[in-house]
């Protein structure tokens, strides 16, 4: 077998659990000002009441997601096409909500791939 897909079978980054937990928790807490940041910018009428918990929970999956793919290529392609099954057919009634879910998910990333000062900085700047 080719050198590049003995690779996507290796082992990921060798990360202690407590790296872990930490990232985790700075992404559930980076979520959470980005759900704030959404709550004050809106008005109380326009904000579904699970949406603010969907930015939350999408950085902290995101920041999972970071961790499990590391810099391993393969592994990237690979959920990519498994997560190509599911499918969101929610319609977006504001445009502006995208960009929240994006906001959620870049926070995320940032956390997971241990770039904290990405993901304060965006918040700042963002937010």
């Amino acid at each position: 077998m080719p050198d590049f897909l003995k690779n996507a079978f290796t082992a990921g980054p060798n990360v202690k659990p407590a790296e872990v937990l930490l990232r985790l928790i700075a992404a559930w807490a980076f979520g959470s000002v980005v759900a704030w940041i959404y709550r004050r910018t809106r008005r109380p009428a326009d904000i579904a009441p699970t949406f603010p918990l969907t930015l939350i929970l999408l950085s902290i999956l995101i920041g999972i997601v970071t961790q499990v793919i590391g810099d391993n290529v393969a592994r990237a392609f690979s959920l990519v096409g498994a997560l190509s099954i599911v499918r969101f057919r929610t319609v977006v009634r504001d445009t502006q909500d995208t960009a929240f879910v994006i906001f959620a998910v870049v926070v995320g990333m940032a956390v997971g791939a241990n770039d904290y000062w990405v993901a304060l900085i965006g918040l700042v700047v963002v937010g």
